[in-house]
């Protein structure tokens, strides 16, 4: 029996998946990489914030299916205590090795009324108009963390936006996603006017629309 010729390309399509599927990035993890501490408080308000940026990156990506992300590309961030400060290279290395969007690292700092985290987020090769690395100083807990909480997933947003797997039409979406996330940020927190520039400059230059 031969089938329509209409139904076999449906068919095709389903067998190839999604036609967003060219649109996901490439990279999905994001690697916490924090000096172990024998304060057990402070362990366990890094492993929070851990979680919680956890939450923030399902919530604000895996509801929009034109990105495409479900439960085996979804967007993850694993605590990885380590006993000294890894160096550059060490980061570089899992960087590559891991398939990153991103590796924070640092190590967390116990003050009287709040836990922070002091560090630097190494970008690798989707910095775009960032540089490589860029500092990190934030609340974890307490203090102003409900205005800062958004900084890394502002920081991953974009560094989704530079894969070159992305496509136009993505790119800029992910880029305003991050714009309205990073409008909520206060300017004292380190490396946000940095990171806001960045944006308004690659939505303007990537993402203007051209006169009809």
């Amino acid at each position: 029996m031969r089938l329509p010729s209409r139904l076999i390309g449906a068919i095709a399509a389903l067998a190839a998946g999604p036609a967003y599927g060219q649109a996901l990035p490439t990279r999905f993890n994001i690697d916490l990489l924090y000096v172990t501490s024998s304060d057990r408080a402070l362990e366990e308000h890094v492993r929070q914030w851990a979680a919680t940026l956890n939450e923030k990156l399902q919530i604000s990506l895996v509801w929009d299916t034109s990105l495409g992300l479900n439960a085996q590309n979804r967007i993850l961030v694993s605590p990885a205590p380590q006993p000294v400060s890894p160096s550059p290279a060490i980061i570089e290395q899992r960087w590559r090795n891991r398939g990153a969007i991103q590796i924070v690292s640092g190590h967390g700092k116990r003050l009287p009324q709040v836990s922070a985290f002091e560090g630097n987020i190494y970008l690798g090769g989707l910095h775009g108009s960032l540089p490589v690395a860029i500092p990190i100083k934030q609340d974890i807990n307490g203090g102003s963390f409900e205005g800062s909480s958004n900084f890394i997933l502002v920081v991953t947003l974009y560094a989704l936006s530079v894969d070159a797997a992305v496509k136009p039409a993505t790119r800029c979406k992910l880029l305003q996603r991050a714009a309205v996330f990073g409008a909520s940020l206060p300017a004292s927190v380190t490396s946000a006017p940095l990171v806001k520039s960045a944006i308004r400059s690659d939505l303007a230059s990537r993402c203007a629309r051209r006169p009809g």
